[in-house]
C-alpha cells in the first residue's frame, strides 16, 4: 500500500488556488524565446524584477538554467522559500509546481527532450505540460514520468 503525502498535496493545491486568484488580474508581460537543437527544445523567459510567477506542471523532469538574476522559490503555502542566484542549474521533477518571486530581472531557460522534433508551440505544450485536472490522479499513482 502506497502512502500519499497529504501535506504535499495540500501545498500544491494551495499554489493552484493562488494561481487561480492571480489569473483574475492583469498579467505581467514576460518575454519568451524558443530554441531548438537535435532532440532538444529550450524555452527561455525573461522576467521583470518584482514579478511573482507560477510555473506549469511538467510531465517529465527538465533542466532549469538560471543565467541572470535572483529568485526566491516557494513550493507551497507556508514555505520559507529558498533564494537562488544566477548562475544556477537544477533538475525539476515531473509534476512540480513552484512559485517564484523575482528579486531581480531574471533569465530562466527550461530544457526539454523533444525526440519528435516538434516545433508547434501548442503541440509542444500538450506534450510537455501536465493539466491540473490530471495532477491528483498522477500524484496518487506511480509518480513516474507522465506519458
Amino acid at each position: 500500500m502506497e502512502v500519499v503525502d497529504t501535506e504535499h498535496i495540500r501545498m500544491q493545491q494551495g499554489i493552484q488556488a493562488l494561481q487561480d486568484e492571480f489569473l483574475k488580474h492583469e498579467q505581467v508581460p514576460i518575454h519568451l524565446e524558443h530554441r531548438f537543437a537535435h532532440g532538444i527544445y529550450a524555452r527561455t523567459i525573461v522576467v521583470p524584477k518584482g514579478t511573482i510567477a507560477i510555473g506549469e506542471r511538467q510531465r517529465h523532469s527538465t533542466f532549469n538554467v538560471i543565467t541572470k538574476g535572483r529568485i526566491r522559490m516557494y513550493d507551497g503555502p507556508g514555505s520559507p522559500g529558498v533564494e537562488i542566484s544566477a548562475p544556477y542549474i537544477y533538475v525539476s521533477n515531473p509534476g512540480d509546481k513552484k512559485v517564484g518571486e523575482f528579486i531581480e530581472e531574471s533569465e530562466w531557460t527550461s530544457v526539454h527532450a523533444n525526440p519528435t522534433e516538434e516545433r508547434d508551440r501548442k503541440k509542444l505544450e500538450d506534450i510537455m505540460l501536465l493539466p491540473e485536472s490530471d495532477y491528483i490522479d498522477w500524484l496518487t499513482g506511480d509518480k513516474g514520468e507522465i506519458e
